[in-house]
């Protein structure tokens, strides 16, 4: 569920956080987003539906995307790079970020250290996702809340660029922000819409949430 909520002031950036006038801290984010829009734009065009994917999701399947948060993906996904909770790794890692895709849609976990509030985090990653993408990047919403099914509280974003659409999703557990981005054309996203709102809502951090 969606929530709308006043605007919060700008937030400036420590100078010790700043590059270029931007938030050092939201790279990693960023990035993810690139990602997910090259995923779609120049890979999944190419592949999707002449070769299938050889891991997929299985109904009731947990991922590990941090130390204490999971999240449960729907069946039927292509798993490009993510942990089962039951994975083992020879590095001894448990988590990873996640991304699937499925028709021409992709969903991608990605998470690091913050210590601002969601809000924040949404609110930085989209000055640095339109540094990175130029005026592709448009965001089409501000200020919604989204909420989990465990009552954590996160904030939303909708962007839009030439060829897709998204929402970019931000929540923050102890130091650690959690941002997940759904993207696909206009009527991918809507398609898998249910699929993005119940993995979002499925979101499970063991510690205290904000």
């Amino acid at each position: 569920m969606t929530d709308t909520v006043p605007p919060h002031p700008r937030h400036r950036v420590p100078v010790e956080h700043r590059l270029l006038g931007l938030d050092r801290r939201t790279f990693p984010y960023a990035i993810g987003l690139v990602v997910v829009w090259l995923l779609w734009v120049v890979a999944l065009p190419a592949i999707d539906g002449a070769v299938p994917w050889n891991d997929t999701t299985r109904a009731g399947e947990v991922f590990r995307v941090t130390d204490t948060a999971t999240i449960t993906p729907a069946a039927g996904w292509g798993v490009q790079e993510g942990l089962r909770t039951t994975d083992r790794t020879a590095s001894g890692d448990t988590s990873a970020d996640l991304v699937l895709v499925t028709a021409g849609a992709a969903f991608q976990v990605t998470s690091g250290p913050w210590t601002g509030t969601p809000a924040e985090l949404v609110a930085s990653g989209v000055l640095l996702d339109r540094a990175v993408l130029g005026d592709d990047f448009r965001p089409t919403s501000a200020g919604e809340t989204v909420r989990t099914d465990d009552g954590d509280v996160g904030a939303l974003t909708s962007f839009a660029t030439p060829t897709v659409e998204g929402l970019i999703v931000a929540f923050v557990f102890d130091g650690t922000g959690v941002q997940i981005q759904a993207t696909g054309t206009p009527a991918q996203l809507a398609a898998h819409a249910g699929d993005v709102d119940r993995m979002i809502a499925s979101l499970s951090d063991e510690g205290d949430g904000s």
